[in-house]
């Protein structure tokens, strides 16, 4: 029913006196702006770097990792 009328559902509910809910289209934005965000910085590392983070990243799950609590 809310959508017929281009109100919100509170608005309908008497619950506040706004027609529209301006927090839906906020959040609208900000997940647009997340599904563009297509920045990976590890991807334009040269091959070398990447297989460096790898190795690190391999050595801190095994200094860290589960079973050494």
């Amino acid at each position: 029913m809310a959508d017929l009328f281009n109100v919100s559902v509170d608005y309908l509910l008497g619950r506040t006196e706004h027609r529209h809910n301006h927090t839906s289209d906020a959040k609208d934005k900000t997940e647009t702006i997340a599904t563009h965000k297509t920045d990976d910085p590890i991807s334009e590392l040269p091959d070398e770097a990447k297989k460096a983070l790898e190795e690190f990243k391999e050595f801190i799950l095994r200094k860290y990792g589960k079973g050494k609590e």
